[in-house]
């Protein structure tokens, strides 16, 4: 998007009483248009993540997505590449530290597979902010959600669209290598024709009827789309009647669910 239809997206937000806004240091421009946004209008928690990088460039790469987002503090800063902090774990030390210093609130991870989060729950790592995928297709971190509200972490979850999968055509799904999603896809299509339902308000709705999800990320594209997004919220409750149907939806073939491995 151009800057300018940025701030129109920020300031529909604010209205519309959304209170959150996620980014990261390696998302090109995002934090300074953000920075300069709440500059002058204020009231978005901001929730940024740590770039691939070496241990002793970290404080310096937050400082710079402080001064980028013209803030002195943030809510949230997530480990945005796993295999880093595999390798070298003593980064979450320096997480640690910069949110006793009070620049931080919350601290965790943004993750992609439920690998990644046994392996932090095996190491007790004390995250307080997690992460991860979650569409009516990939339902893959759902049983780590009621011991994860247990543990007081907050749930932070992305891809409700599954990267726009869900609205591609047949046609679509063929010439990008996709044709074997074609039926699940199908029966989201048909859920949503037989209840009146438009296609991104049942995917999106499914997410935030659940009440253990804390908080929805949603990508935009333009302030058109966010404003129809915004529009899903009239079918919370119609959403939550049919929840039986979404059982049915769930898919566990890694080859749709996970982007990274389609061709």
């Amino acid at each position: 998007m151009p800057p300018t239809e940025a701030i129109e997206v920020l300031k529909l937000a604010s209205k519309s009483n959304i209170d959150l806004i996620d980014t990261a240091y390696a998302y090109e421009d995002s934090e300074s248009i953000i920075g300069n946004f709440i500059k002058e209008n204020n009231g978005f928690k901001i929730v940024s993540k740590l770039p691939k990088s070496c241990k002793k460039d970290i404080e310096s790469i937050f400082s710079s997505s402080l001064m980028r987002l013209n803030s002195k503090e943030i809510y949230g800063y997530l480990v945005h590449d796993f295999k880093m902090f595999r390798q070298n774990p003593t980064i979450w030390d320096d997480l640690k530290e910069l949110k006793e210093k009070g620049l931080i609130k919350k601290i965790g991870f943004s993750l992609y597979y439920p690998d990644e989060l046994d392996y932090l729950l095996e190491k007790k790592i004390d995250m307080d902010l997690i992460q991860f995928p979650y569409n009516v297709f990939d339902r893959r971190f759902e049983r780590y959600f009621n011991s994860l509200k247990e543990n007081d972490i907050e749930i932070h979850t992305r891809s409700v669209f599954l990267q726009g999968l869900f609205f591609l055509t047949d046609e679509q799904l063929d010439a990008n290598n996709l044709k074997m999603a074609k039926k699940e896809v199908g029966k989201l299509r048909d859920i949503s024709k037989k209840q009146n339902i438009p296609l991104n308000a049942l995917c999106l709705c499914f997410v935030l009827n659940n009440p253990l999800v804390d908080n929805v990320i949603i990508g935009i594209d333009s302030l058109v789309q966010f404003k129809n997004n915004l529009e899903s919220e009239r079918y919370l409750e119609r959403t939550k009647e049919i929840y039986p149907l979404f059982l049915d939806l769930r898919c566990d073939n890694e080859n749709i669910i996970v982007p990274d491995k389609w061709s």
